[in-house]
């Protein structure tokens, strides 16, 4: 009995040993890891939630890294949710390669008091995703002047039949035949361009005339004012635009944004976009594309805020 217990307990030894072996080897096996995403925290930027007056710029900076040595970083976005509204695409690129990425983001928020939640996101080439978030609280600024509104404006392309012209001060459409008595209150001209696309330019702007590659039909080269309206690009989201109801949210947009190339033009337009712009008289203001439709002889439709 002896000699057989001792045998038992050696081969409970040996499949213990092999048990414990196999367990070994499950741990050694790395499990797959998901990329990593941080906010770069210090003085200017923003890492977490805040309190900040309606219509403020915030900067964040962003640094992301995959979660293994054999996977690259592949997709980056940031979306935002306002007022629990469905999130909109801010940012997204996939134009992403290595293992590591850094970004600094910089946008207004909403004009109006509320709630915002920022959502930064990175994918890697296996589709993992790791997303960090912040709240922004907007509180209420009533302290802007009063501004004028005008929505869903419609303007013909030069080969439309009625070619449309606009003055942001009263919120005028002007046609061919009525612009050239009305040319000193006009700070809009719309035209569909094989290069630019859709475009809303200034009289002033050098699109308009008889030598090559310019239009001549409008007549706008003949009017005895061509007012020279600024375009910049703005920072500022369709949900940003339509939250406005005071001047400050234009002047401090306006003001943070970059002039285009020529300041004179607005080019390449697309449904959603916001350009901020000032007038020959100098009245700022926002413009935000609701349609394009059509090219040389279609349209386009257009919200527009702007100091009285």
């Amino acid at each position: 009995m002896k000699k057989f217990r001792n045998y038992y307990l050696s081969v409970l030894a040996i499949a213990s040993l092999g048990f414990l072996t196999s367990c070994g080897d499950d741990e050694e096996i790395e499990p797959e890891e998901r990329p990593t995403i941080e906010f770069i925290g210090g003085s200017g930027f923003t890492s977490g939630d805040r309190t900040v007056p309606a219509g403020e710029e915030i900067t964040t900076k962003v640094t992301a890294k995959s979660g293994q040595s054999d996977t690259n970083l592949e997709r980056f976005t940031i979306k935002v949710a306002v007022n629990g509204a469905t999130a909109a695409t801010l940012f997204d690129t996939t134009d992403l390669k290595g293992e590591s990425f850094e970004y600094t983001a910089r946008f207004f928020t909403q004009g109006v008091a509320g709630t915002s939640v920022f959502t930064y996101t990175i994918e890697d080439n296996k589709g993992r995703t790791t997303d960090k978030s912040y709240t922004i609280t907007t509180t209420s600024t009533n302290t802007g002047a009063a501004i004028n509104t005008f929505s869903t404006q419609l303007f013909g392309s030069f080969n439309n039949p009625n070619p449309s012209f606009f003055a942001t001060s009263t919120g005028t459409r002007y046609y061919r035949n009525t612009a050239p008595q009305n040319a000193s209150k006009i700070d809009f001209v719309y035209f569909y361009g094989a290069t630019n696309a859709a475009t809303i330019a200034a009289p002033s702007d050098n699109s308009f005339g008889t030598g090559a590659n310019q239009i001549s039909s409008l007549g706008v080269h003949n009017w005895s004012t061509r007012n020279a309206t600024n375009f910049k690009t703005v920072a500022l989201t369709a949900t940003g635009f339509d939250a406005i109801t005071t001047d400050a949210g234009i002047t401090s947009a306006y003001a943070a944004g970059t002039n285009t190339n020529p300041a004179t033009r607005a080019s390449s337009l697309t449904p959603g976009t916001v350009m901020g712009f000032k007038t020959a008289a100098g009245k700022e203001g926002l413009l935000k594309v609701v349609t394009v439709s059509g090219t040389e002889n279609g349209t386009i439709t257009i919200d527009v805020k702007v100091q009285k």
